[in-house]
């Protein structure tokens, strides 16, 4: 039987659709009202600095301050457009572990500035900086993504007589 009657000009819903869609309208109601002590909560949660030492991050052993830490990332963000002059240096042993090693070296930093900022996010997410820091991360990581994808294809390309 079909819950939707047809005329000429417009479709009227039967009593049966009618009736599913306050029921609907019931539940999300009750989910909304559910979820909104959720929100109360969140925004009463005790500021940061009020938490227990113990239970916060020290990422000091990873960079001292958020100055220290942006010094670094600018550090990366320079270096990672002079990747794409490591193209074409992986045909002998030498430039292949030479490549292979800077880049290396730059994934260990990027590494180490991810755990700084995705930690920082997650010990309070409320804090817009820790979200902008992350968001910043974010993009780094794509960018060094984007500057060293060539080296898959140029590493399948010497063949695996010559890798």
């Amino acid at each position: 039987m079909n819950s939707v009657i047809s005329t000429r000009r417009f479709f009227l819903p039967t009593r049966a659709a009618l009736a599913c869609a306050a029921l609907l309208q019931c539940l999300s109601t009750g989910v909304l009202a559910q979820a909104a002590p959720a929100a109360d909560a969140a925004a009463k949660a005790p500021a940061l600095s009020r938490t227990d030492p113990r239970f916060i991050w020290d990422l000091t052993r990873l960079y001292a301050t958020d100055a220290a830490w942006d010094t670094e990332r600018k550090a990366v963000l320079a270096e990672v457009p002079s990747l794409s002059s490591l193209k074409g240096t992986l045909n002998t042993a030498a430039g292949m572990r030479a490549a292979l090693d800077r880049i290396s070296a730059l994934t260990q930093r990027l590494q180490r500035l991810s755990v700084y900022a995705n930690t920082q996010q997650s010990t309070d997410n409320r804090d817009a900086r820790n979200q902008e820091r992350a968001g910043l991360m974010r993009a780094l990581a794509g960018q060094f993504s984007s500057a060293v994808a060539w080296i898959n294809p140029e590493i399948q390309a010497l063949g695996s007589d010559k890798v």
